[in-house]
């Protein structure tokens, strides 16, 4: 018995290849970033404790007069 053609693929039942949403590298730069992010946050929350024990402890971060941390954290 022939049952005739297949019947052509319609847009509903054709499947692209393409990634859907973000691409694995975008993931990577994201995981990435948020490891970093969170060690740096670690390290100010660390010098923070440093300068509640010994308010005479300078922070590392503190760069230049313009750049530093060591007046905001000592600020209420």
């Amino acid at each position: 018995m022939s049952r005739g053609p297949a019947p052509a693929p319609d847009a509903t039942t054709v499947r692209s290849r393409r990634p859907v949403g973000a691409s694995r590298r975008t993931g990577r730069v994201m995981l990435l970033t948020g490891i970093t992010g969170r060690l740096a946050s670690f390290r100010l929350t660390v010098d923070d404790w440093r300068l509640l024990r010994d308010p005479a402890y300078r922070p590392p971060c503190n760069i230049s007069p313009v750049v530093s941390c060591g007046s905001v954290m000592s600020s209420p």
